[in-house]
């Protein structure tokens, strides 16, 4: 009897509440796509500034030497001046060490 109307009650909510919860999933789905894209549009940031890295680098520099902390300020400047914008838009942050947070 008591599962009987529990039943009931569901499916009357679910009658009452169905456009809300049709533009409810309508709004997942929506957020969704967008977390999506967002996440996208970070990780071809990050890699474009990977590549910038080796291209601003000094000619010549052993790659099994580490850099000098004043090169990778240069570089990290260099990369914030070319897509700060970008990076502060999606919540990207750039360390000291060249790591992309």
């Amino acid at each position: 009897m008591k599962k009987t109307i529990i039943y009931i009650k569901s499916i009357f909510f679910k009658l009452w509440n169905f456009r809300k919860i049709r533009q409810a999933k309508s709004y997942e789905q929506q957020i969704k796509a967008g977390i999506l894209n967002k996440e996208l549009e970070k990780i071809h940031l990050i890699k474009e500034a990977h590549r910038l890295i080796p291209k601003k680098t000094k000619k010549g520099v052993s790659k099994y030497i580490p850099m000098s902390y004043t090169t990778k300020i240069k570089i990290k400047t260099m990369i914030l001046a070319e897509f700060g914008l970008k990076m502060k838009v999606l919540g990207i942050e750039i360390t000291d060490n060249l790591e992309f947070i």
